[in-house]
């Protein structure tokens, strides 16, 4: 796959399959996130693991929960919620219904993603999803694809960027 194609052949259902993945602790499936310059650029703070494909899609997963932090962080500061990682499952649930009363669908978008895909530890399966935040499962799943599609543009956007800035030798 030619690197200057692999930002166009991204999609949502690859982008899933790749968190549903890392999610379970599985191999991930192969994936044009692997070729964009924005996950190599990540990728060569871990130059000396790049040969060992798990140590590749350990990366990659990481990137990936970094970028849905970010996401989130950036709706919360906008709510006037504070971030910060909740040692107990008692305050992690006690902020996703926060993040949920706040009657913000990107925000909402945001915090299924972070506590389906970055928060792995609780395991909160879609009932627990629905029970904390009085939503049905299927506006959960509306709500992760809305997050997934925002997460999308996002890595776009980025790459994108730094395609610009290599070609105008910035």
């Amino acid at each position: 796959m030619a690197r200057e194609n692999v930002a166009s052949q991204l999609s949502i259902s690859n982008l899933k399959r790749v968190l549903d993945a890392a999610r379970a602790a599985r191999t991930l499936p192969e994936t044009p996130l692997k070729g964009l310059m924005l996950f190599r650029k990540h990728l060569a703070q871990y130059s000396f693991l790049e040969a060992n494909r798990e140590a590749v899609d350990y990366s990659l997963a990481e990137w990936l929960c970094a970028l849905i932090t970010s996401g989130i962080k950036t709706q919360r500061e906008y709510h006037g919620l504070c971030m910060s990682v909740t040692n107990t499952r008692r305050a992690a649930l006690a902020a996703l219904a926060q993040d949920f009363r706040q009657q913000g669908a990107e925000l909402e978008a945001w915090s299924v993603l972070y506590y389906r895909c970055v928060r792995v530890d609780l395991d909160l399966s879609w009932g627990h999803l629905s029970e904390t935040t009085a939503c049905t499962q299927r506006t959960l799943r509306r709500r992760q694809q809305r997050g997934l599609r925002r997460l999308l543009f996002d890595i776009m956007a980025q790459e994108r960027a730094i395609r610009d800035a290599l070609h105008s030798g910035a």
